[in-house]
């Protein structure tokens, strides 16, 4: 086999990292410039998404994180927003207990999940929304 060349090319090698950062960078490309709106959001109904109106008059960044009656984890994600947008996240299909949130501000909170949805409404779980106020305040809400 001395002197014989193989044609035969191999494939290359998609690292872990190589993978995660092009599907960073295509994520990115896609969300970049896009305003969500509540009435837009178009999750099963089986599934919880987070949802974070920045209505504190500068950028922040807020830090969710969902746990369950375990205290596992079922949920986290930092969302970066400038003044005045709205961010969404996750397809969550376990019911949280606990929605913890953390601003780059200092402000945080945290509450039980326990949505209210009017009788005879067509979701079994409802979305966890949260307005971060300019006086620093954080109201909660659920969206059906």
């Amino acid at each position: 086999m001395d002197g014989i060349r193989s044609t035969k090319q191999s494939r290359p090698v998609l690292s872990r990292r190589g993978l995660l950062g092009g599907v960073s960078v295509i994520t990115c490309t896609t969300v970049a410039g896009c305003t969500y709106f509540p009435s837009e959001i178009g999750a099963s109904e089986d599934e919880i998404e987070v949802l974070v109106d920045n209505a504190s008059g500068q950028p922040v960044e807020v830090a969710v994180l969902l746990t369950d009656d375990e205290d596992e984890h079922l949920f986290s994600h930092v969302f970066s927003l400038d003044t005045d947008q709205f961010g969404r996240a996750g397809d969550i299909t376990q019911e949280p207990l606990e929605v913890n949130i953390f601003t780059s501000n200092g402000h945080s909170k945290s509450w039980e999940y326990t949505p209210n949805h009017p009788r005879g409404s067509d979701c079994d779980m409802g979305d966890i929304g949260m307005t971060l106020n300019q006086d620093g305040t954080v109201d909660q809400w659920y969206d059906c």
